[in-house]
């Protein structure tokens, strides 16, 4: 099946990359090209993010920051957990959240950024408490 997917134009030589402006269709996923990126920005996408991207996200052993911010259809990350499992970082503010499923099991995580999502109450965020690493938390504008 074919997919659509960010399409990296250029690789810069700090290994950050920003994947928000171009698009693709393709049926395998561009990102087995980029293996040593450690920063990737796919931020204000408006609904591009399909589920094949966080399956192919898992190529990318070397991510630390992932920045999926002003994607207002997301609504839930579950299952980022079994694809990016070793994020430092995680920008994910106005994403349209309305808990931290998932987020919650990024043990390696140490900054998040979650603010203007929907999280209305404590225990949209109880789950954070469990994260060992994580030291910086931005909640401002949630409900």
């Amino acid at each position: 099946s074919t997919s659509l997917v960010p399409l990296v134009s250029s690789m810069p030589q700090d290994s950050n990359t920003n994947a928000r402006t171009t698009t693709t269709t393709t049926t395998q996923p561009i990102w087995q090209h980029f293996p040593s990126v450690k920063t990737l920005v796919l931020s204000h996408n408006q609904g591009t993010l399909q589920p094949d991207l966080w399956i192919g996200l898992s190529l990318l052993t070397q991510l630390q920051t992932l920045n999926i911010s002003h994607n207002a259809n997301l609504h839930s990350l579950s299952n980022i957990h079994w694809h990016v499992g070793h994020l430092v970082e995680l920008q994910a503010h106005h994403c349209g959240l309305v808990n931290c499923a998932g987020i919650d099991r990024l043990y390696a995580l140490e900054r998040l950024d979650l603010h203007h999502n929907q999280l209305s109450d404590l225990a949209s965020i109880r789950g954070l408490t469990c994260l060992p690493e994580l030291t910086h938390v931005t909640l401002f504008g949630n409900p």
